[in-house]
């Protein structure tokens, strides 16, 4: 029977002493108080299939910050129709639950094949989830206030799972994860010059604009 449930795979732990397989949250930078998501990409320096995961991330702050970064919920589970992801069209679809609280900020997700057999994962890097994300700033606080805020989302291990046979819960693939840091900034302010270029354009266009009104 097929794996399908996530409660059955929380409590199985993966060995990561031998680990090839890297699920790597990528970096990103992002403007102050709006939504937006990061990409988790799967490699392996190896060879190796797999065709079933679980995952949990999880935000946490680094430093002081005057926003708060929280997963959206709901997730909108697009992954399967990027080229590039992990399963491609053989999926039911990703599942996502979003756990939020004022103390915790994690997001679960589990996919498994259609077909039942596993995808090949090598050094070429392939989409394993795309985490959406909000940025939330206190009532009254302008996004250039928290154009220093940083985050971190990191994957949980002891909460992954990934098979390499979903009819074999005894299958097991070692993996590592990374952390990545998300850096929020505040929306670009033209320079003096560039407000000054910027007006002289649009009334040398304006000037045209009725030059040719007049001569037409």
């Amino acid at each position: 029977m097929r794996l399908s449930n996530v409660a059955m795979l929380t409590l199985v732990f993966s060995d990561t002493a031998m680990a090839e397989i890297i699920l790597d949250v990528q970096d990103l930078s992002f403007h102050a108080g709006v939504s937006g998501s990061v990409d988790v990409n799967i490699r392996r320096t190896a060879s190796d299939a797999v065709d079933f995961y679980q995952y949990r991330f999880v935000v946490t702050d680094i430093g002081t910050n005057v926003g708060t970064l929280r997963f959206r919920d709901p997730q909108s589970d697009d992954e399967n129709t990027d080229p590039n992801y992990l399963f491609g069209l053989d999926s039911p679809g990703v599942t996502t639950v979003t756990e939020n609280s004022p103390a915790f900020d994690s997001v679960v997700g589990t996919d498994l094949t259609l077909t039942g057999f596993g995808v090949a994962v090598d050094t070429s890097n392939l989409l394993f989830a795309r985490l959406e994300f909000e940025h939330i700033l206190p009532g009254g606080v302008e996004p250039s206030l928290a154009g220093n805020d940083q985050f971190l989302i990191s994957l949980v291990e002891a909460d992954t799972v990934l098979l390499s046979d979903s009819f074999d819960v005894s299958s097991f693939v070692s993996f590592t994860g990374s952390s990545g840091t998300l850096s929020a900034v505040s929306a670009a302010v033209p320079e003096p010059s560039s407000v000054l270029l910027l007006c002289a354009c649009s009334t040398a266009g304006f000037i045209c604009y009725r030059r040719q009104k007049r001569i037409s």
